[in-house]
């Protein structure tokens, strides 16, 4: 929710250069490649001994790291790859956003000499609330879902199911060892909890959402 939302206000100065085509498109393709493609890719990166990653870090005198065996690093490597996979399509929304924001506002606000933070603070950021909540609660919903792709290729849920989550324990419970009662009812647990927070989110954080 907040890497892409930064990154947009990196992008969007640059909104009348070429340059910002070129990186909305670097930043945005790994969201139209399919998770196993993804992580496969970040397989070969994440390698103990040919890896790309680990070679760079030889080169620089550190010692070779076993990514996806180490129950320290496996979960970050996960967290890694579901994060470059799904928050292109965050970014484009909100560069959208910030492309909609009423010129106007923005120039009286230059005129009275608002600091560029104080112009995101009190006038842009006002007024993307709308596109912040719907990627707020479309993350929220999804995220669990969005992960499992990452963990199934990588790690399978190991060592020691340190990189697993509910939604991958879930796809054990029915789909490998077909405990269809425990999976119905961590299935259950999933939309319970997932409800929940969405209701949260309607009601405690869409009252700061300012609509037109």
């Amino acid at each position: 929710v907040i890497l892409p939302l930064g990154l947009a206000l990196l992008l969007w100065p640059i909104r009348r250069s070429r340059a910002q085509g070129f990186y909305r498109v670097t930043l945005f393709s790994p969201t139209v490649i399919s998770f196993s493609v993804a992580a496969l890719l970040w397989l070969w990166i994440f390698h103990p001994l040919q890896g790309f990653l680990n070679k760079v870090i030889f080169d620089f005198g550190f010692a070779k790291v076993n990514w996806l065996s180490n129950p320290n690093t496996a979960i970050w490597c996960v967290i890694v790859v579901s994060v470059w996979k799904t928050f292109g399509f965050n970014l484009l929304l909100y560069l959208a956003a910030l492309e909609a924001v009423p010129t106007d506002y923005v120039e009286a606000a230059s005129l009275d000499g608002a600091s560029g933070w104080q112009m995101f603070r009190l006038i842009r950021f006002p007024l993307i609330t709308p596109t912040f909540f719907f990627v707020l609660v479309t993350t929220v919903i999804s995220v669990n879902d969005e992960v499992f792709g990452a963990i199934n290729v990588m790690t399978d849920g190991g060592p020691f199911d340190r990189s697993s989550n509910i939604v991958y324990y879930l796809y054990e419970q029915g789909f490998r060892i077909f405990q269809i009662g425990s999976a119905s009812a961590v299935s259950l647990l999933i939309f319970i909890g997932t409800a929940i927070l969405t209701w949260v989110q309607f009601r405690y954080v869409e009252r700061r959402v300012h609509y037109g």
